[in-house]
């Protein structure tokens, strides 16, 4: 990492690791705390009791399952300058002096998921600005259960391909209930007993569940009767001679019948039927 960060600025950034002779990495610490590096690369040795007052920015790139070691590496740059908060006993006036000073605030970058398993500010946090919190969230759920360092712009992109997946599940989901409510709504409407303001009769036992006959099914059909699911012959005698009967009677035919239902309104004979639907063709089948 301190070679990228030099190819980009030479000389801004040095590396320690425990194989690091110590007088090098003294060497490496005091040009730091001077200024002349921007950059300390380290691997294990800048985690813990390193105190340098002056760093603003500590960029995470090791994963840890250890919460303590976590809060050790966060802690190297939560040090406030030297002499800012010296003799202030006050939490308010410490934070009062803190956000005063030439330092008022630290970053933590995380690149590894540390801050989503802890608790603590995520990557997903620094790179889901353009997503919503929904898919940010989501994200940083499924960083937390990798054990392995994780792509957060591409968890990002599953995650919002996940929740518009969930959307479109929902919409089509509501729109086969609305869809199965209509059907119910239009199915009991147009049920040929409901029309004729008859109740099923009782079947005789020897003909019970008998399905109707073609001759029958088609006298119905010629009628406009739709025919329900699980008809019997018994039920589909009874709708003929209601039907011949008020047709006999004067009364309205079916078709009729159904389409006043429709607007909630009734009629006692044919005539009545016929003068009530031209009515409401002249209003444009309003009521």
């Amino acid at each position: 990492m301190a070679e990228i960060l030099n190819r980009h600025k030479t000389g801004s950034a040095d590396f320690v690791c425990g194989e690091t002779p110590k007088p090098y990495r003294r060497n490496i610490f005091a040009r730091y705390a001077a200024g002349e590096l921007q950059y300390l690369v380290n691997v294990g040795v800048a985690t813990e009791g390193f105190d340098e007052p002056g760093i603003e920015y500590i960029i995470m790139a090791r994963p840890t399952k250890s919460r303590a070691l976590f809060a050790q590496m966060a802690g190297r740059g939560t040090r406030p300058l030297a002499g800012v908060v010296d003799g202030l006993v006050d939490a308010e006036a410490r934070k009062t002096a803190i956000a005063a000073s030439g330092k008022p605030l630290m970053q933590i970058v995380d690149f590894v998921g540390n801050a989503g398993k802890h608790k603590l500010m995520h990557a997903t946090d620094v790179l889901g600005g353009k997503y919503s919190d929904e898919i940010v969230e989501l994200a940083q759920r499924h960083a937390e259960k990798s054990d392995k360092p994780v792509d957060i712009a591409s968890e990002l992109v599953k995650a919002e391909r996940e929740i518009e997946r969930r959307r479109r599940m929902r919409e089509e989901a509501a729109a086969r209930q609305s869809l199965k409510l209509r059907s119910r709504y239009s199915t009991s409407k147009i049920d040929p007993f409901d029309v004729l303001d008859v109740m099923p009769c009782r079947e005789p036992g020897w003909h019970k569940g008998r399905p109707p006959s073609d001759k029958q099914r088609a006298l119905l059909e010629k009628w406009g009767v739709p025919i329900p699911e699980g008809l019997t012959f018994v039920h589909a005698s009874q709708l003929i001679d209601t039907l011949i009967k008020n047709r006999e009677a004067g009364k309205p035919t079916f078709k009729q019948a159904k389409c006043l239902n429709r607007y909630g309104l009734q009629a006692q004979t044919f005539t009545e039927a016929s003068a009530l639907m031209d009515q409401l063709a002249k209003n444009g089948w309003k009521p």
